[in-house]
């Protein structure tokens, strides 16, 4: 099932993080996500939290979307659902879909557009537009000179993760808006799977001891774009994000042209602060419904 979903993947294109396998499989439980082998793509429904099902494009080359549609109403039936949500299309995909079915009326997600970004740059922190990154990253290499370290993480040490997980839950918890508890599962599943899953990710030590982790992983084997899932550091080290976030691209020896920082979940400090690092383009979603 992995290696054909894969295949379909690779064959479908797309920078979004949504497809990528280990998103899929982490937050599996949280979304009762459900894929099915259709055989030139991959139908994939999940639950929102109100209940209603919601399916994503179909993942493969050129999928026939009347085929597609007509197993999506063939699960909703099966299912006894009173309508069936659209998630995760882009603007091409969502035009196919109301062209065979035009009571379907699709909305851009502006909340769940990923940000795209081109590595290079942000490797050095290189232009105007990313001085205050660069000073940041400059300030945390002057006050930490000799006493930091950076390393990929790997199946032995992502226990480490783990541990600095929890306590990193523990002093933001305060926050908490509700959805922590599920991120540091959906955390937890990636690192306890590191090596089965292909991930890949850096770990921030000062004085030995961690002190932030990347998690990511391409959005299908062979492309050209890394995409990071999970981002956590100590808030008291100063400029410890920027650094480990540079550290983390440069790991990889220009083997990735882009990388995908996920959404802003419409939190006014998160869309800020990924809007400074300069995306250079939005993977764009589109939301639809259908009553039936």
């Amino acid at each position: 099932m992995t290696d054909r979903y894969l295949s379909c993947l690779c064959a479908y294109k797309t920078r979004s993080c949504e497809f990528a396998y280990a998103n899929l499989y982490a937050w599996e439980d949280a979304y009762d996500t459900k894929l099915c082998d259709c055989g030139s793509f991959f139908l994939i429904m999940f639950r929102i939290s109100s209940g209603t099902a919601c399916f994503m494009p179909p993942v493969g080359e050129n999928a026939d979307m009347k085929q597609y549609l007509s197993l999506v109403l063939q699960t909703a039936k099966q299912n006894g659902e009173n309508e069936v949500g659209f998630s995760a299309f882009s603007k091409e995909e969502a035009d196919r879909l109301c062209r065979i079915a035009p009571e379907v009326s699709f909305m851009p997600d502006r909340g769940n557009f990923d940000y795209l970004y081109e590595v290079e740059p942000l490797v050095t922190y290189s232009g105007k537009k990313l001085h205050s990154k660069r000073n940041h990253m400059n300030k945390f290499l002057s006050l930490y000179d000799g006493r930091y370290s950076f390393e990929r993480i790997t199946g032995k040490n992502a226990a480490e993760c783990i541990s600095f997980n929890r306590e990193w839950s523990k002093i933001n918890e305060s926050y908490d808006t509700g959805s922590l508890g599920e991120e540091e599962k959906c955390a937890v599943t990636m690192l306890e799977n590191f090596d089965a899953m292909g991930l890949c990710g850096g770990i921030m030590r000062v004085d030995g001891k961690v002190c932030g982790y990347t998690l990511a992983e391409e959005t299908c084997p062979g492309s050209d774009t890394v995409v990071v899932h999970i981002e956590k550091a100590l808030y008291d080290i100063e400029g410890v994000y920027p650094a480990m976030f540079s550290m983390f691209l440069a790991s990889f020896g220009g083997k990735y042209k882009y990388v995908n920082r996920e959404d802003d979940v419409n939190d006014d400090g998160l869309r800020k602060s990924k809007l400074s690092y300069n995306p250079v383009q939005f993977v764009e979603k589109y939301d639809g419904m259908l009553t039936l």
